[in-house]
């Protein structure tokens, strides 16, 4: 019933012979205010909030791990009976759910005994928030929780769900790269003064690609992958039989 009202009763007493005496019975009634509390389950950030990861989503680095998935409790007193609530705009009811910017919140379970709402959030796609590292990137989505008892009061919070950046990763494959090989007897004498025992200048130089030797994930931003060679150091310890200097390493641009 509706809080807030009074009701009142004019009581009139007549005797025998006409007197009267008269009285007044006020009855207030208490406006019940109704309250509302998100608790979410772990893993929570500092600020109380539920916790996603973009390296769960089917491009990030730990697809599939069900890192994506928060879920949480919404607790309520009803204030005036009855009373309703709603999530994003959304009446919670069992199976019900609420799409948000980046993430489905799903109404799992609703106990109006013991009021409670029980909810699941999956991230569907990721934030474009800068950064770098593992950076908690703020909310994803934000849902506002508002509770209305029968006579308008109502009672408000926020389910705030956060979202973890997800990162890029490259590692080494574990495969046989393979050696680069000449030979000297293609050396002509046009380059080294003499020829070898069968000159060629096409053969004296070999090349091959090293894109095999990396395995890498851009992670669910994505991303482009680009490769840089460095020389460590330009004596290679290798001395040249013909001419007796050394061989030397020479990144070219």
């Amino acid at each position: 019933a509706a809080g807030g009202v009074s009701d009142v009763f004019n009581y009139q007493l007549t005797d025998g012979d006409g007197s009267t005496s008269t009285t007044t019975l006020t009855i207030n009634i208490a406006n019940g205010v109704p309250t509302v509390t998100v608790t979410p389950n772990t893993p929570t950030d500092a600020g109380g909030h539920n916790v996603v990861n973009e390296a769960g989503l089917a491009a990030g680095s730990h697809a599939g791990d069900g890192s994506t998935t928060a879920t949480g409790v919404i607790s309520y007193t009803p204030g005036d009976n009855p009373d309703t609530i709603t999530i994003g705009g959304v009446a919670a009811t069992a199976g019900a759910t609420v799409t948000g910017s980046h993430g489905v919140l799903t109404v799992t379970a609703v106990d109006s005994v013991n009021h409670t709402v029980s909810y699941s959030y999956t991230l569907t796609s990721p934030l474009s928030v800068a950064g770098a590292g593992t950076n908690n990137e703020g909310a994803g989505d934000t849902f506002a929780v508002v509770v209305t008892d029968v006579d308008g009061s109502t009672a408000n919070a926020s389910l705030v769900v956060d979202v973890i950046d997800d990162v890029p990763s490259m590692h080494a494959a574990d495969t046989e790269l393979g050696n680069l090989v000449v030979s000297e007897t293609h050396l002509t004498a046009a380059t080294n003064g003499v020829d070898g025992s069968a000159p060629d200048l096409a053969q004296t130089h070999v090349t091959t690609g090293f894109a095999n030797a990396f395995t890498s994930v851009a992670g669910a931003d994505g991303g482009s992958l680009s490769y840089a060679l460095t020389v460590n150091g330009a004596t290679s310890g290798l001395v040249d039989s013909q001419t007796g200097q050394n061989v030397v390493l020479v990144l070219n641009n």
